[in-house]
């Protein structure tokens, strides 16, 4: 009389059993919980695709600027082919780093990336400047790089700058053009080179050192002062000044 309760309590219990190894809490046990996108997971927007963070070092950090990398950034090359292809970036570490952004890009097996269109028409211009003329560089860098121009004309050293040995602020790469390697801070807008033809990199170079200090004064780190690998034509954006 009391088999039919049994027998249906019965069935009822593999029943739940069932469902908890095929999809609950067992099943997750057994498979591992599926991939999911993490918290700092970014999409890209050139691709519509899941990408993994670039890993970049502070602006302004001490111990990157005393080893030199051409501007202090490190960035993870993107998993892909050789022939190229995505990733992202941004800057840590200071409310500079935060103010400056970040971007995803492509790159190419030339050393060279184009950073996401919409991030370049946000922050990229290019401007007049004392001494030097055009410029193309990061918004946020102009206030104090004029300031310190002008400190440099008033000063009367604006003669120690060579106009026709300006290398460039903005210009979208990987540190040397290895892929390899991080992106240079020349990627984000806020370096730029000066007097090239005889500041070459691993050298001492012959920067005068008055338009070191005034550059140091309005927040930009001289990469001569770099110890494993000097680069005395490298300007970088550091800290940000408000001209008095």
């Amino acid at each position: 009389m009391h088999q039919r309760p049994v027998l249906l309590w019965w069935v009822g219990a593999f029943a739940v059993v069932g469902l908890l190894i095929v999809g609950g809490p067992v099943a997750a046990l057994l498979s591992g919980p599926p991939p999911a996108l993490s918290a700092t997971t970014a999409i890209d927007p050139l691709t519509g695709m899941p990408v993994a963070p670039a890993t970049v070092a502070p602006v302004g950090d001490a111990t990157a600027a005393a080893q030199g990398s051409d501007g202090g950034a490190a960035s993870e090359v993107p998993t892909a082919a050789p022939t190229g292809g995505t990733g992202r970036t941004w800057l840590t570490g200071t409310d500079l780093g935060a103010r400056i952004g970040g971007f995803s890009y492509r790159w190419y097996p030339d050393g060279s990336i184009t950073p996401d269109p919409a991030w370049v028409r946000a922050n990229i211009v290019t401007e007049q400047v004392p001494i030097i003329g055009s410029m193309t560089c990061h918004r946020l860098i102009f206030p104090q790089l004029r300031a310190a121009l002008r400190e440099i004309q008033r000063d009367g050293l604006a003669s120690l700058i060579k106009t026709d040995q300006y290398a460039g602020c903005y210009v979208p790469r990987f540190i040397d053009r290895d892929p390899s390697r991080s992106l240079s801070l020349h990627s984000f807008g806020i370096a730029f080179d000066l007097n090239t033809a005889t500041n070459q990199l691993g050298t001492a170079g012959d920067m005068d050192p008055r338009l070191v200090a005034i550059f140091q004064k309005w927040g930009f780190a001289w990469g001569g002062n770099w110890t494993s690998r000097p680069d005395p034509m490298h300007f970088e954006l550091y800290a940000l000044e408000s001209p008095r």
